[in-house]
């Protein structure tokens, strides 16, 4: 017998491939005045597997980092996924749109979530006001980074976007487009709070403020960005034991700003962002910086990370090309309490021990070969060499809370992938 939540996700299944195979019928349909419809939606459909086996070499695909499994055999679970979005336009000023992903991850739950539900008003030609949940856009390909068909890549690279908070928040979102000669500039800001479920936290965004602009013609796109945030955790298990025995030690020596450091519950994240895309003919260029600032001491002042990727296609193939690292400046040592107890010591190599877990280096190379088999239609092989530093924690190849550290040797693994993807 399913039980009831089983068969509530497996209707919600059927739903999903119900409406999707709906789309065109309803496009077909359409009225040539009154509210106008228009469903889309993509799939991607991936096995992958890794060389290595064990608590360090593990896969996490993004939105999935808090409970990732160890593929050394093909999966096909950690990168499909499938997804349908609704759009309405009622006049036009007015228009809604909203956007359904189901996955199971590395997990093997079922997963639905609603990336965008929002309502727009665009009251001029240039200005447009959304009001519900939307992404931010710090990254250039945050708002689509679940369209794998879109993008060369299998997936959105682990560097840097793995390492981003939920970006999806449920507030107001301003934009503004403006022509620069043969150019055209979108400006956006937002703000919004959510919260949000992991496998392992449940965790809050509050007075989340993000600003872009973007400057692009038909083939160069330039995006900037920035955005500040609270982000509060809980139910965080071992973690907060830990920080929690490094405040106590702290208060009780008079150091209120070091137990400042260790809260958890209430960090305040600033990230700026900088992004380039060139496509002329069959070349494709991109690259990504962006730099993570945390009131949290032990999380690394900044964490840096980049991605450039690039492609060259030959008739329906493209090869193509990717790197990416993240590295972070922490501190090493905690050295502003004092070992005067037991406890206090406790406390001191606990800090030493999480700055060092938290912190991640790593660095992956990426080779991939995209075949467009039909329209809206691509078959994607990819190989992944993923590598970190000695002693340092990579977040790729093993779970964020695990406190494992990459060994001296043997300290790669590599992921074969194989992916068909597609829109509809």
């Amino acid at each position: 017998m399913l039980s009831t939540r089983t068969r509530f996700h497996t209707v919600k299944t059927c739903c999903l491939l119900a409406l999707a195979a709906w789309a065109t019928q309803v496009r077909a349909d359409l009225p040539l005045s009154g509210p106008q419809w228009d469903i889309s939606g993509f799939y991607s459909l991936s096995a992958l597997h890794t060389s290595q086996s064990g608590p360090l070499y593990l896969y996490a695909p993004y939105g999935d980092q808090d409970q990732p499994a160890d593929q050394q055999h093909w999966d096909l679970w950690p990168d499909s996924k499938l997804g349908l979005m609704g759009e309405v336009r009622i006049s036009p000023q007015w228009s809604a749109r909203a956007q359904f992903l189901y996955r199971q991850g590395s997990s093997r739950e079922n997963d639905f979530k609603t990336r965008l539900a929002f309502v727009e008003y665009q009251p001029l030609h240039d200005w447009s006001v959304r009001l519900g949940r939307t992404v931010q856009g710090l990254l250039l390909n945050e708002e689509s980074m679940y369209t794998d068909y879109a993008h060369l890549p299998i997936r959105a690279p682990q560097e840097p976007y793995a390492y981003l908070p939920d970006t999806e928040i449920d507030g107001i979102q301003l934009f503004h487009r403006r022509p620069l000669h043969n150019w055209q500039l979108q400006l956006q800001a937002s703000y919004g709070q959510r919260t949000y479920y992991s496998q392992q936290f449940q965790r809050q965004l509050r007075d989340s403020f993000g600003m872009s602009a973007t400057l692009q013609d038909a083939n160069t796109s330039l995006h900037l960005a920035a955005r500040s945030l609270m982000l509060g955790l809980h139910d965080a298990g071992s973690f907060a034991l830990a920080t929690r025995l490094i405040r106590t030690v702290a208060n009780s020596q008079g150091r209120n700003d070091v137990a400042a450091d260790y809260d958890e519950s209430a960090i305040r994240l600033k990230e700026v962002a900088a992004a380039l895309e060139h496509q002329s003919g069959p070349l494709t260029l991109q690259g990504e910086l962006v730099l993570f600032y945390s009131s949290l001491s032990m999380s690394g002042q900044p964490i840096a990370a980049a991605h450039l990727l690039g492609g060259y296609r030959l008739g329906a193939f493209t090869p193509y090309l990717g790197w990416g690292e993240i590295r972070d400046y922490s501190v090493s040592e905690e050295t502003r309490l004092t070992p005067d107890s037991p406890t206090a010591v406790a406390a001191i190599a606990t800090a030493n021990y999480l700055t060092a877990a938290v912190s991640g280096e790593q660095r992956t190379w990426s080779l991939g070969l995209r075949y467009d088999i039909a329209r809206n239609t691509a078959l994607k092989l990819q190989l992944d060499r993923v590598e970190r530093k000695a002693d340092k924690q990579g977040w790729f190849i093993a779970p964020p809370d695990s406190l494992q550290f990459a060994p001296d040797h043997a300290n790669h693994t590599y992921v074969w992938g194989l992916s068909l993807q597609g829109m509809f």
